[in-house]
């Protein structure tokens, strides 16, 4: 009974290191407004510091209908500090990269609690207005920023699925689900050989 319950044991307690990696955070956040949602990130992480440019991602989808960003939606995007102030990103500032997604440049003014606001005026009919709201913290100019940037993203053909998301966890634990087949079944085996020498 002892090694049998070391042998589950220590491969639960590996695949709980794993989950609780930083493997397991993100800086990507997902917001949704009826049937619009956006994922959205930044080239410098989860906290960007102040005075320098940021590169905001944007990926959209509709549950119910293809988007071309392009031609459905005129978008409004600002920024709002813990005081209110407000600064909005300038339309001819953004690119867009492909027809569901958008990507622009902001630089923050200070170190704060920011929200950034994504609002967007449908041009076509059967389309309704929506307004996703993304909380961001700022760090102090020249401080250091986590280490989950994703520099070098431009092409913004990435995989955002569930499998895409956690591709290294659901390894893991196949790995950890074989591993648990082959220790019991060694177990078993070594039992069938030597049955006088082992007792629960």
């Amino acid at each position: 009974m002892k090694r049998t319950c070391i042998v589950l044991f220590l491969p639960a307690l590996f695949v709980v290191a794993a989950v609780s990696s930083p493997l397991a955070a993100s800086a990507h956040v997902f917001k949704e407004d009826g049937a619009i949602g956006a994922l959205m990130y930044t080239d410098l992480g989860h906290t960007p510091p102040a005075g320098v440019p940021v590169k905001f991602f944007l990926q959209f989808r509709d549950s119910q209908v293809p988007l071309q960003l392009q031609h459905d939606y005129e978008f409004t995007i600002s920024f709002t500090d813990s005081d209110n102030a407000s600064s909005t990103v300038p339309s001819d500032d953004f690119r867009y990269v492909a027809a569901t997604e958008l990507d622009f440049y902001h630089t923050f003014p200070g170190k704060g609690e920011y929200t950034l606001t994504v609002s967007g005026a449908p041009l076509a009919e059967g389309l309704a207005p929506f307004t996703l709201r993304y909380d961001l913290p700022v760090a102090e100019a020249g401080e250091a920023v986590a280490d989950d940037s994703h520099e070098g993203m431009d092409s913004m053909h990435h995989d955002h699925s569930l499998f895409g998301e956690h591709a290294v966890h659901f390894i893991l634990f196949g790995g950890v689900i074989v591993l648990v087949v082959f220790l019991i079944a060694r177990d078993l085996w070594r039992r069938r050989r030597e049955p006088g020498k082992h007792t629960d």
